[in-house]
């Protein structure tokens, strides 16, 4: 397991997490964006991470990629407390699961 370097700042009354990347999960990042397919929400996670290395504030990443700051603040967050790969994830989303009584079909598209 790598070791994450983070600084924490207040800003704003908020608290802002600075990513710096080990050169390992850079090129990890960067390999995942050329190589495969990958689901959209990890690639853009890895983009995230790695725009948040270079130094680039949370509205420039916002502007560059066209998400949504509470998205910005969640994967440096969880970078941070967990790590690169738990950062790429997506988590366990809260809700009931699909009871299926055996008589009906659930399209897999409406599955989730």
């Amino acid at each position: 397991m790598s070791k994450l370097r983070v600084h924490f700042y207040w800003s704003d009354v908020m608290l802002k997490y600075r990513i710096i990347l080990t050169e390992s999960e850079r090129e990890q990042l960067t390999e995942l964006l050329s190589k495969g397919k990958h689901a959209a929400r990890k690639l853009t996670r890895a983009r995230i991470l790695l725009l948040s290395h270079e130094g680039r504030t949370n509205a420039e990443i916002v502007d560059a990629l066209g998400v949504g700051s509470a998205t910005v603040d969640r994967v440096r967050k969880h970078c941070a407390e967990e790590g690169v790969e738990a950062a790429l994830v997506d988590r366990p989303r809260p809700g009931a699961q699909l009871k299926l009584d055996g008589k009906r079909s659930i399209n897999p598209r409406l599955a989730g």
